[in-house]
């Protein structure tokens, strides 16, 4: 555990931070909103703000688990739903593709059948070609 909190002072800290919140910060606030905020958290009200907003977030984490915990199972039930659906929609994907691959092998013995009958009729007519010129030669 001594190893993991080394590597997060190591990595998360404000070092690492510093410029690309200034960035996050410029982007979003203007200068006199900056301003503004730095007078606000300078003031009593904005340090008890600081103070109080970590159990503020905790309560607000706990309160959001709560209320999902309420409505899971229905996602729960909609993703199993979701689940079926795609693997429905699997099975006929692959039930149109062996389908088709099946129209095209009776299509591909078809013209295997058309050829073969056009083979043997041209044999049979070179035959009789050669028949009768034995006869007349």
């Amino acid at each position: 555990m001594n190893k993991v909190s080394a590597l997060l002072h190591e990595k998360m800290n404000w070092h690492s931070f510093k410029e690309p919140m200034i960035d996050i910060y410029s982007h979003n606030f203007t200068e006199a909103e900056i301003q503004g905020l730095i007078t606000f958290y300078r003031s009593d009200i904005g340090r008890s703000m600081t103070k109080k907003m970590p159990l503020i977030i905790q309560n607000s984490i706990v309160l959001s688990q709560q209320l999902m915990q309420d409505f899971i199972p229905e996602v729960q039930s909609l993703a199993k739903e979701l689940s079926v659906s795609i693997e429905q929609s699997r099975q006929k994907k692959q039930k149109n593709k062996k389908t088709k691959k099946q129209k095209i092998q009776r299509y591909c013995q078809h013209l295997h059948c058309q050829y073969l009958i056009h083979k043997s009729r041209l044999i049979h007519s070179v035959l009789k070609l050669k028949i009768l010129t034995k006869h007349f030669i």
